[in-house]
């Protein structure tokens, strides 16, 4: 299956918080917080009706397209947030990796 279709099966109000997540680490809410995590039991618990029954192509999304850093485990994720997602960290911000530091060398 393309990931065109996989991404077209995800409910769009949960789409929209994957794509802020992995691209910026921006945090989701506590349902995709959990799937996330790999903690099945808290995502059905958290799920709306709509998500509960995507929740199988959901999770096929997550684990074909998305990169495997930026979920798994609660370590992994919020990792993810702290480097701020595919844009990396950010010029001056909170996150940002100094030129002297020894990120750098």
């Amino acid at each position: 299956m393309e990931a065109s279709e996989l991404r077209n099966k995800v409910p769009e109000h949960t789409i929209g918080g994957l794509d802020r997540w992995v691209n910026s680490g921006i945090p989701t809410g506590d349902f995709l917080h959990a799937v996330l995590t790999h903690e099945l039991f808290e995502a059905f618990g958290r799920a709306d009706e709509i998500n509960r029954a995507a929740m199988f192509d959901i999770v096929s999304y997550i684990y074909c397209e998305l990169p495997i850093s930026c979920h798994g485990n609660p370590k992994k994720v919020a990792e993810w947030q702290t480097h701020n997602g595919l844009e990396g960290p950010k010029e001056g911000g909170r996150n940002a990796i100094h030129k002297g530091s020894p990120e750098n060398a």
